[in-house]
């Protein structure tokens, strides 16, 4: 049972959450706080729901190799914050795997091997649950590889904790962007309420595309979250004003514990097509659903 696992919100975002209205913070607990619903067991939901675990690499080394150019790369097995429907519970929650150096050579090893792989996923758990300093030096490993031409990082962290990009830490990413000129380097915040968006973050996401940063999101459709086209559009009309292109609105994971954040297909196809009567094109992120083959378009 999931539930038992109750890391508790991190300190400041907890206060911030509670100095909210109720309908402000509604959106948030319901997302980060544990929730009994959380142990009633539905047929269709499993631990695994992309099948991670058929990728023999994820287990053994710390990375999925599901699209052929791209590598995603399972570089902290932590997050600053439990989203209460992660589709990698078995991963975050137990801490079931650990990037280690032995990892990063077996992993680099691996790209040099398979010269169609240009861009690489950083994700997890957080790769910035690490510190800065830490994940520069993992990246050292793989920012020399001539065959990369795009690095990516999948993170919370800008909405969750954004002092972790200090004046020292930026400083230290905009060195690591000017000395790869050669790779195009980009953040996709999660995010999928526009509350989430507090002025420390739009802070963070204005300093970090001053570095020379590609700002994109990916937002999960949720139950009692974000499910109405009204909040879709608040959420992307925010996100774009801060500079950031809403890149994907996810069908949730079907993940165990994690059936009462789940909004039909129909309802989520009936949300996006209100928004783009409002939205120009490039405002609007793509609809997708996620297997072990791949994302599929589901608009």
């Amino acid at each position: 049972m999931f539930l038992l696992d109750q890391k508790l919100v991190p300190r400041d975002y907890d206060k911030w959450i509670k100095m909210l209205s109720n309908n402000e913070a509604r959106p948030l607990i319901r997302q980060f706080y544990p929730d009994p619903l959380e142990n009633i067991e539905v047929d269709g939901f499993g631990t695994d729901p992309l099948e991670e675990e058929s990728f023999q690499t994820a287990s053994e080394n710390g990375f999925i190799h599901k699209y052929p150019t791209k590598l995603l790369i399972l570089i902290s097995e932590e997050c600053l914050i439990r989203c209460r429907y992660c589709t990698r519970k078995r991963i975050v929650f137990n801490k079931s795997t650990k990037f280690t150096e032995d990892k990063i050579k077996q992993t680099v090893e691996y790209i040099k091997n398979h010269t169609q792989i240009q861009e690489l996923i950083f994700s997890g758990g957080d790769p910035f649950y690490l510190s800065v300093d830490q994940l520069l030096g993992y990246l050292s490993f793989f920012v020399s590889l001539e065959q990369i031409k795009k690095i990516r990082f999948h993170t919370r962290a800008i909405t969750i904790s954004p002092q972790i990009f200090s004046e020292t830490n930026i400083l230290a990413l905009s060195s690591l962007i000017a000395r790869n000129r050669n790779i195009k380097f980009t953040i996709v915040l999660h995010v999928n309420h526009p509350t989430e968006l507090r002025p420390e973050s739009l802070s963070v996401i204005r300093n970090l595309k001053k570095i020379g940063f590609n700002t994109l999101s990916q937002s999960v459709l949720l139950r009692d979250v974000n499910d109405s086209s009204e909040v879709l559009l608040q959420l992307f009309l925010k996100l774009s004003a801060a500079g950031v292109q809403p890149y994907y609105l996810h069908q949730l994971d079907r993940v165990q514990g994690a059936a009462h954040f789940e909004v039909p297909v129909s309802e989520g196809i009936k949300f996006m097509k209100e928004v783009r009567k409002k939205l120009v094109r490039c405002l609007i992120p793509a609809y997708v659903t996620d297997s072990k083959t791949g994302k599929k378009p589901l608009l």
